[in-house]
């Protein structure tokens, strides 16, 4: 009978969404510093740099383009447009006017006031739906996949914090070739299979796909950082923010590792894990 896994990893249930919760309220904060550092010093979107499109400021694109808040926060199906929604645009509009209050306000304390007034109401709802997926099995542990007509998308949570992943290859693969058998049981038809996300660079991760995952990689642009895809790498393998990536991004506004594209063959896929599931 395989291992029952679940996104708490190997701490009891409440002791693992407690280290969770706080880890996304950190990241939070550590993404506002990052906002308002990089503004100070002139960065800009690349659609900002003469003058943002049309109808849109500068904080409220950038705020789009480079957090994950209007996504994760903000982002109703309902509105008419994107990036309308009246709550997402009175965020922005607060959001300028502290930003510019406290141009020469440290930035440690700019951070703290944007979430305490801003961000930790919409993080309270956030976080609530969050926990409604937490005690649910995770049928193929680590991954999660998205059936895009002939591509599948992997995505990745650690199901065994405080560990690293990494440390269980074995199962990795095990999940993996269910993984494909799911998608041959749903009659599905796939040419190709791929991951979006900062850990894409990892060696051990390139390993659990044939040699042209690797080579096929690509940075994704840097003015979407609207997902884990960037700000999973400040998750440390116990949950925590990984504070040493945290302050160099803070000391230096770049972070250790980019987004990039990663895929492969399904057919050469499916033969790797194939392979790695029979040694």
């Amino acid at each position: 009978m395989s291992e029952q896994l679940h996104k708490y990893g190997r701490y009891g249930c409440e002791e693992g969404w407690a280290i969770y919760s706080q880890c996304e309220r950190d990241i939070a904060r550590l993404v506002v510093y990052h906002l308002a550092n990089s503004l100070r010093a002139g960065d800009r979107p690349a659609e900002c740099v003469v003058q943002p499109p049309a109808g849109r400021t500068l904080v409220e694109y950038a705020a789009a383009a480079w957090t994950p808040f209007y996504a994760r926060l903000f982002m109703d199906a309902a509105a008419p447009a994107h990036c309308r929604e009246p709550a997402w645009l009175a965020f922005a509009t607060r959001l300028e006017q502290i930003l510019t209050a406290c141009a020469d306000v440290p930035l440690e304390r700019v951070a703290q006031h944007v979430y305490d007034e801003l961000l930790a109401a919409p993080m309270v709802k956030y976080l609530a739906q969050q926990r409604k997926e937490w005690e649910e099995d995770r049928p193929f542990g680590l991954w999660r996949y998205d059936a895009r007509n002939d591509y599948i998308a992997l995505h990745i949570h650690n199901v065994y914090m405080p560990e690293s992943p990494f440390a269980h290859m074995p199962q990795l693969f095990a999940s993996l070739g269910q993984i494909i058998d799911d998608i041959d049981s749903r009659g599905l038809k796939i040419a190709r299979i791929g991951v979006d996300s900062w850990i894409n660079s990892m060696l051990p991760f390139q390993r659990l796909f044939p040699a042209e995952f690797a080579t096929s990689l690509a940075p994704t642009t840097r003015d979407a950082k609207g997902g884990n895809g960037w700000w999973g790498q400040f998750i440390s393998r116990t949950g925590h923010l990984h504070e040493p990536r945290a302050q160099r991004l803070r000391q230096m506004r770049r972070f250790d590792y980019v987004r990039t594209h990663g895929e492969c063959s399904f057919a050469r896929f499916r033969e790797h894990v194939k392979q790695a599931n029979s040694n």
